[in-house]
């Protein structure tokens, strides 16, 4: 039993740490190490005799020699001071029972000095204990080493197995620094090595890094058009469908009188960036169609610009009727048009597999759908019927009439803010301004000219046109020739002219009204003479609108739907191309069987853009004709024979007019229709394809 003398009573009977081994120690009466737990504590003696031996002899060459010691040191010194005994061989106690004053008798305990000043601390154990304790100590270092081993193995293997691609686990594996210089602290119970290499930072570093939302998510919610846009208005100096600047008057003496103050333009001021409208709707919007990416069907431009022309769907039904069995004959399955021709070389075709719905079973339900917020700005007019066919999943459109009656242009800005609104409300907010309201036909929803009057009586100044040898009477030849010839009296109709004087008194529905307003306008402004009505000037126009597009129409195109795709979503894409407002008239194709999500699949490349509609939409039993130098309607070939066009031309000269008339007259079907209105001005009247070229041999003329 090795024994340690301390100088403080109040140490007796607590449990220390030994300043030699560390190991924690009972501190015991001398009485309680001879005679047992029972004997009593030694009672000190008294007197100056009584002082205690010191632990290790002054002259210890390892310690040196204490200072002088103060008269407070040298009167304790003289105290006497009992001999306790520490026992450090038997049981000492449970941890349990440490006193809350541990920490002070430490302290207490290594601050004890010798009379001498030898610190009690230092003091030379027993050869036994010295012996015991260095086992003990070795065995906790290899317990702790062994550990220790085992971690670092057991991290290494997660990083080898499992966190490589994880960056969670890479996350977890390695703690970030707070700083560069920042170091890592060894865990408190653990002691620390230098056989453990220190932490490094994980290779892939990048993996704390902020995760992004993948595209499809980013095009979900870019491209929904119920998403909610928060991005400013960019200011933009042109905008493709915007029109020349608004006069600031309405029409009076005429039709135009009636509607309300102009509209304003779109031009210079329009802001594309705020023509999307702002939704706040649950959901997405799918992604946008790119009409030139990758065919995955392995289609070359090439063998699609080859090969034979596509059936129409009148030789369809005869060819199916050809092929239909006799009554005696099992009736065979029908091959749809696909697999009868070789897909490569075909221009246009339908899906094989059908195509959606074309409308909703109730066109007003539709109507009645509740908006919780919609926020359109300046957008134009083209793009909004576009964008509310989608929403309402029903055709809306509007026919190039109902705009000339409304005194507005399929290019002008629509704006509305409405909050918890139906549909119907928002589209006659919206078009309000343009004098335009929605009406349910059906399966349709068609925009027409709002409060429209039906029947009237206008007098038209005449005097500047009746110039040269002109006379009223010849002015009003050329109305009941040009402006809707079948609603005239001497055609059938009930609409009337009365001459009175260089005026025209006409008693006509508003339509007709409308029509020779117009005609009366356009010749005057090809004429260069000043308007005599408050009509939109942007909106009359002195030249043939098949020349006003020649340069836009006549530029290549290039585009490639080889998966099939919605027609809405062609002709959006051509309407963006060309920069040309596309009108469509769902009505007529409807009748043909064709919808807004009607799918084809079609090809074009270094073609005009005329021709190259012509391409696709032929097939289709479809055309399209001029309404404007900014704006086409696609319509069916139908339509287009039954409503010729009467169109002012200046700018040619009488010669080159004879002789692209002659050209065209050798076609026994062509039926045009030239007349002379003075000034080297004329006024002819044909189909649309005829127009178009007369337009394309005028132009080539001069």
């Amino acid at each position: 039993m090795a024994r340690l003398a301390v100088r403080n009573q109040a140490l007796i009977g607590q449990i220390l740490a030994c300043p030699k081994c560390g190991s924690m120690v009972l501190v015991e009466p001398p009485g309680a190490a001879t005679g047992g737990a029972d004997a009593p504590p030694t009672e000190p003696t008294s007197g100056a005799a009584a002082k205690p031996t010191p632990a290790v002899e002054q002259s210890s060459p390892v310690t040196p020699a204490a200072p002088a010691a103060t008269p407070a040191v040298e009167k304790a010194a003289e105290t006497p001071v009992a001999t306790p005994v520490v026992q450090t061989g038997g049981d000492a106690g449970g941890f349990d029972d440490l006193p809350t004053a541990l920490d002070e008798g430490v302290d207490a305990a290594s601050a004890l000095t010798n009379n001498t000043g030898v610190d009690v601390a230092s003091t030379a154990a027993p050869a036994e204990a010295t012996a015991a304790e260095t086992a003990s100590r070795s065995l906790l270092w290899i317990i702790g080493g062994a550990t220790l081993g085992a971690a670092v193995v057991a991290g290494a293997m997660l990083l080898l197995t499992g966190g490589g691609d994880d960056p969670v686990a890479a996350n977890t594996a390695a703690a970030p620094a707070t700083s560069p210089d920042a170091t890592l602290d060894p865990p408190p119970d653990v002691p620390p090595t230098s056989d453990v290499a220190p932490q490094s930072e994980p290779p892939n570093s990048d993996r704390d890094a902020p995760v992004v939302e993948d595209d499809a998510a980013a095009e979900l919610v870019q491209d929904d058009p119920l998403a909610e846009i928060d991005e400013p208005a960019a200011e933009l100096p042109d905008d493709p469908f915007a029109n020349e600047t608004l006069r600031d008057e309405p029409p009076v003496d005429a039709p135009a009188a009636e509607p309300t103050a102009p509209i304003p333009a779109a031009g210079g001021d329009a802001e594309p960036a705020d023509d999307q409208p702002r939704m706040i709707i649950g959901g997405g919007r799918p992604g946008e169609l790119d009409p030139l990416s990758v065919d995955p069907e392995g289609l070359s431009l090439s063998a699609l610009l080859s090969g034979p022309a596509p059936l129409t769907p009148r030789e369809d039904e005869a060819v199916a009727a050809a092929d239909e069995p006799a009554p005696d004959q099992p009736r065979e399955q029908p091959v749809p048009r696909a697999l009868r021709v070789d897909p490569a070389t075909q221009v246009v075709r339908r899906d094989p597999g059908g195509s959606p719905p074309g409308a909703p079973a109730n066109v007003a339900a539709a109507l009645e759908i509740r908006l919780p917020a919609v926020e359109v700005k300046k957008m134009p007019l083209c793009r909004f019927l576009d964008f509310i066919t989608k929403l309402s999943a029903a055709p809306v459109s509007v026919s190039p009439e109902q705009l000339q009656l409304a005194a507005v242009a399929s290019g002008d800005p629509v704006s509305v803010e409405l909050q918890d609104a139906k549909l119907e409300d928002v589209l006659a907010e919206a078009l309000k301004p343009l004098r335009l309201a929605p009406l349910a036909a059906e399966d349709q929803i068609i925009l027409q000219r709002h409060k429209l009057p039906k029947r009237r009586t206008i007098d038209y100044p005449v005097g500047d046109l009746a110039t040269g040898g002109v006379t009223p009477a010849n002015v009003a030849e050329w109305i009941e020739q040009f402006a809707a010839p079948e609603a005239w009296e001497s055609a059938g109709g009930d609409a009337r002219i009365t001459p009175a004087g260089d005026k025209l008194s006409i008693d006509a529905p508003e339509p007709v009204q409308y029509e020779t307003l117009l005609l009366l306008e356009r010749i005057r402004q090809a004429r260069k003479l000043p308007l005599k009505s408050r009509y939109p000037a942007r909106l009359v126009a002195g030249e043939s609108p098949y020349a006003a597009l020649a340069e836009r129409l006549g530029a290549p195109a290039t585009f490639t739907f080889t998966d099939y795709a919605p027609l809405r979503a062609i002709f959006r894409h051509w309407q963006e191309e060309t920069e040309v407002a596309v009108l469509v008239d769902w009505p007529a194709l409807s009748l043909a069987g064709l919808w807004p999500p009607t799918r084809i699949a079609c090809s074009q490349h270094g073609v005009p853009w005329g021709e190259a509609m012509d391409a696709v939409l032929g097939p289709l039993d479809l055309g399209w004709r001029a309404v404007d130098g900014r704006t086409i309607q696609i319509t069916t070939l139908d339509s287009i024979q039954a409503d010729p066009q009467s169109i002012v031309l200046s700018g040619v000269s009488a010669a080159a007019l004879d002789a692209a008339r002659q050209r065209l007259s050798a076609d026994a079907r062509t039926r045009l229709t030239v007349l002379a209105v003075g000034d080297g001005v004329w006024i002819s009247r044909a189909t649309a394809p005829v127009q178009r070229q007369l337009a394309a041999e005028l132009q080539g003329a001069n």
